[in-house]
């Protein structure tokens, strides 16, 4: 606390505090007892973070509610649909309205008055009063963060607004901090070791609300918290908190959805026992149809062994495999594959006509392992690709002089590694693809239990990228038909949006016939970095420890977050906007011509009618 007294020109004696809160709010308060602002410091140090889906208009709710409920007679149902379709064509009529008389006639400060209303008469605002509603396109997303002084807050992408704040009443006051890195598994929160945030269910399933849950475990005692909320409004959910007697070692949320459409959160215990949240007969049935193909891998640094569990019925799990870290090898990075990624070609054209087949195993890890940390001309990193399932390495490699910082990207069929060279001194890019050949392993269905072959097909690339770099992420489609982009932070504040093309571990150093018709590009070991791939464009994010990208309701569409000391949110479009009209498109001509074409062809159709009958009498 800072207080300022000063004389007011009345010569009246008055002060200004400056308030630190526990929370990493800073307040400027001034006699008498009015806050003159606020700023949230407590963004600056984001833990992890995840996007919700905004909730429905009023009018859209008002849809759903009316297919969602049951009836209760058939006159019931059919004066709830008059209802509804007397709501819909009066809100487009006054939305009609409304647009011509502010195009014709009205002036600017009409026209924003006249906006007022159709929003209010709209209902765009949201049924809280504080949350906007979802737009078309599904464009606009709920950012939760969870902040290193245990406290989430919700903000709004397309302004940045912050609509809610949460304390975690559970937790003690114990001051937290991020320890080490960005890429450090162990951050902390209030005190304790952050376990995960989950989403179990999202704004999309009217009228059950969203459903989110944060797990913490003590870093003293061990003990595990689970912190139920409602991510969209920010306020804990009516749902009583599960009582966790035994540490969690793993959890995950199952992609199946059970009663009122939410996804149960499994939770591993140290004596491999199971429990789920929601705790209920019908989850615990779905979860025993489904044990046989429930899987979990923990990497243990403590007791240097990466281990392999299946379900069991009964909530159960069993230890089926372990793989030893060797002696001297520290653990810097364990990437899976996105949960929910979508793989749209199974394979990539060759210039030869022949398809190359992706190997594409959703149950694939890496692992990268620092070796010779200390000594600058033996350091490397040794990178092993386990298959989840099994504990089989499907791959594996050593990178001569590299040490961390190191990133990792995984998704489809290829693995980007960044980085830190100490005897060149710069950042330099890996990048590693498999594939099964010309032939196709298993034209079904993947399974990790079958029988191997004789392994993938591994195309390994190295580059230089100009520049030191920081955290690294993969953009993000919901049917994976767009190119992907990496997207790379530097440390001078800039955010690059870098094409995989330019990643292609087939860029060949002479270029053949078949390369150019495939359309790869000539090899260079230091790659470029224009101006037009730097998606914050002037201006400069700090000390970024961290990139979050989401889907979006446009293909060609990707939502990008990045947090650290600053904040910033964009749009990125990979493959170009393919799917969404220009803002010049010209719709009148477009009627013109599509009303004349058909005019055109109904009268040509009655011409060519007279002309057979003419000629059929003669």
């Amino acid at each position: 606390m800072f207080i300022n007294a000063y004389l007011k020109k009345d010569n009246m004696a008055a002060y200004r505090l400056l308030l630190q809160t526990t929370d990493d709010s800073l307040f400027l308060v001034q006699q008498p007892g009015r806050v003159v602002w606020l700023r949230e410091e407590a963004l600056a140090e984001v833990v992890t973070m995840t996007t919700v889906d905004l909730p429905l208009s009023a009018t859209d709710a008002e849809l759903e509610g009316e297919f969602g409920k049951k009836a209760d007679g058939l006159f019931a149902l059919l004066w709830r649909r008059l209802t509804s379709q007397a709501q819909l064509a009066s809100t487009w009529i006054m939305h009609a309205w409304i647009i011509i008389t502010s195009t014709a006639w009205t002036s600017r400060r009409d026209r924003a008055v006249l906006e007022e209303e159709r929003q209010r008469a709209m209902g765009e605002s949201g049924r809280s009063g504080l949350v906007p509603s979802r737009d078309s396109f599904n464009t606009h997303k709920m950012l939760v963060m969870v902040t290193a002084s245990g406290k989430l807050l919700g903000l709004e992408s397309r302004s940045g607004a912050i609509l809610w704040r949460l304390w975690a009443p559970n937790l003690d006051a114990k001051r937290g901090s991020v320890t080490g890195d960005a890429k450090d598994k162990d951050l902390t929160v209030g005190g304790w070791k952050l376990g995960g945030l989950f989403v179990q269910r999202g704004s999309a399933h009217f009228p059950h609300p969203p459903l989110a849950s944060l797990l913490l475990q003590h870093q003293e005692t061990g003990k595990s918290h689970l912190m139920i909320f409602n991510p969209v409004y920010g306020v804990l959910s009516s749902i009583p908190e599960p009582k966790l007697k035994r540490p969690v070692l793993q959890a995950a949320v199952l992609n199946h959805m059970g009663p009122n459409f939410t996804r149960p959160l499994l939770l591993l215990h140290d004596d491999l026992s199971v429990s789920c949240f929601p705790s209920s007969s019908s989850f615990h049935s779905l979860i025993d149809s489904m044990a046989s193909s429930i899987f979990f891998y923990i990497v243990d640094p403590a007791h240097r062994s990466i281990c392999g569990f299946q379900f069991l019925k009964g909530m159960k799990a069993h230890h089926i495999w372990e793989v030893a870290i060797p002696e001297g090898h520290k653990v810097l990075e364990v990437a899976g594959k996105h949960p929910g990624e979508t793989v749209h070609s199974q394979g990539r054209v060759l210039g030869d006509r022949s398809v190359l087949y992706k190997y594409v195993n959703p149950h694939l890890v890496a692992v990268a392992m620092q070796v010779a940390e200390n000594q600058p001309d033996k350091a490397s990193v040794m990178l092993y690709l386990l298959d989840g399932v099994t504990g089989r390495v499907v791959y594996s490699v050593t990178l001569r002089r590299a040490r961390s910082p190191l990133r990792l990207v995984h998704t489809e069929n290829w693995l980007v590694v960044l980085y830190w060279n100490p005897k060149a001194r710069r950042s330099e890019l890996w990048i590693l693809e498999l594939y099964e050949g010309i032939a196709r392993h298993n034209e079904t269905a993947f399974s990790s239990l079958e029988r191997p072959f004789a392994g993938p097909l591994a195309l390994q690339q190295a580059y230089v990228l100009p520049g030191r770099a920081g955290p690294l992420q993969v953009t993000l489609t919901e049917r994976g038909i767009t190119s992907r982009h990496i997207l790379v932070a530097l440390q001078s504040g800039g955010i690059v949006s870098l094409p995989k093309a330019f990643l292609d571990p087939r860029r060949p150093e002479v270029p053949g016939e078949q390369s150019r018709e495939e359309g790869l590009i000539p090899y260079s070991p230091e790659l470029p970095l224009p101006t037009e791939w730097f998606i914050n464009y002037n201006q400069t994010v700090a000390a970024v420890r961290g990139l979050h990208t989401a889907v979006t309701g446009l293909e060609s569409t990707c939502l990008v977050i990045a947090y650290g000391l600053d904040l910033f949110s964009t749009r990125v479009h990979p493959s170009k906007m393919f799917d969404i009209l220009k803002d010049d498109f010209d719709f009148i001509l477009i009627s013109v011509v599509s009303v004349s074409l058909c005019l055109a062809a109904i009268l040509s159709k009655r011409l060519a009618q007279v002309k057979m009958l003419n000629r059929s009498w003669r």
